[in-house]
C-alpha cells in the first residue's frame, strides 16, 4: 500500500445486514451487506478515490436509510436525534446526511411536530408536568423552539398549569396524609412540612414558581388540603 492509498483494517457489524468499515485513514463507513458491496467489507482491501466517493454517497445514503429505519421503529425521534445516531455510525458526508433525512421526512417517517405532539400529550396523560420541563424535553431532544412554543400554548391555555399543578397537589397531600383537612392533627409543623416538599415537587415537575408558591401558600393557610373536591 502506497503512503496516499487507504486500506480497510476492520470490518464489525452494526445491526443486522449493517457493517462498520474502518480504514486506515481513521474514517468509518456504513455498509449494507449485499450485491454490490462486497468489495467494502473485506479486511486488507485497497481503497481508491472512487471508492471513498462511495462510501460517502450512495453507500451511505442506502446503509443510512436501513439504519434510520431499525432507529425510527423503536419510537418517534427527532430530526437532531437522527442525524446524531447516523453521525455516531459514522455518516458523516452532508449530502448524504442531508439526503436521508429528507427521504423520510418525505416518506412522514420523520416529524418533529408529531414527536413534540405525543411527547406533550403522553406527559399530561401519564405523569404530568409542567411547561418549563416540557420545554427542556423538547429542546433537548432539539425540536425547534418555535415549534415548542406554539404547542405548549395549545396544552397550556389559561388556567390550565394552575389546573394541573392543584391536581398534583392535592393527590399527593393525600398520598402523604401530613396535611388531612382543615384544622386537621397535622398542624401548622405538618403544613409547612407538606409545602416544602410539594414546592419541590412541582418545582421539579416545571410549574412555575408564581402557580408553586400559591399552592404553598394555600396549604399553609389550610385552604388546600388532600381532602378538597379537586382530587
Amino acid at each position: 500500500m502506497n503512503s496516499g492509498s487507504t486500506e480497510i483494517v476492520s470490518v464489525s457489524r452494526s445491526t443486522g445486514s449493517l457493517r462498520k468499515v474502518a480504514t486506515s485513514s481513521g474514517r468509518t463507513y456504513l455498509v449494507l451487506k449485499g450485491p454490490g458491496t462486497e468489495r467494502f467489507l473485506e479486511k486488507g482491501a485497497v481503497l481508491d478515490s472512487g471508492d471513498i466517493e462511495e462510501l460517502e454517497g450512495p453507500v451511505a445514503q442506502v446503509a443510512g436509510l436501513s439504519y434510520a429505519l431499525r432507529f425510527l421503529s423503536r419510537r418517534e425521534r427527532t430530526e437532531h436525534e437522527v442525524r446524531v445516531a447516523l453521525g455516531a455510525e459514522g455518516i458523516d458526508n452532508p449530502a448524504s446526511m442531508d439526503y436521508i433525512v429528507e427521504t423520510l421526512k418525505a416518506k412522514k417517517l420523520l416529524d418533529d411536530r408529531r414527536f413534540a405532539s405525543e411527547l406533550i400529550d403522553y406527559r399530561l396523560r401519564r405523569n404530568p408536568a409542567g411547561p418549563a420541563l416540557l420545554r427542556r424535553k423538547l429542546s433537548g431532544a432539539g425540536v425547534p423552539d418555535g415549534i415548542t412554543d406554539e404547542l405548549l400554548a395549545e396544552a397550556f391555555p389559561p388556567g390550565e398549569e394552575e389546573r394541573i399543578a392543584l391536581r398534583l397537589a392535592v393527590e399527593r397531600l393525600a398520598r402523604t396524609g401530613l396535611v388531612n383537612g382543615p384544622g386537621g392533627p397535622a398542624g401548622r409543623a405538618g403544613r409547612e412540612k407538606a409545602a416544602r416538599r410539594l414546592g419541590g415537587f412541582l418545582a421539579r415537575r416545571g410549574f412555575s414558581a408564581g402557580i408553586t408558591g400559591n399552592i404553598c401558600a394555600g396549604i399553609l393557610r389550610e385552604e388546600i388540603t388532600g381532602e378538597t373536591d379537586e382530587q
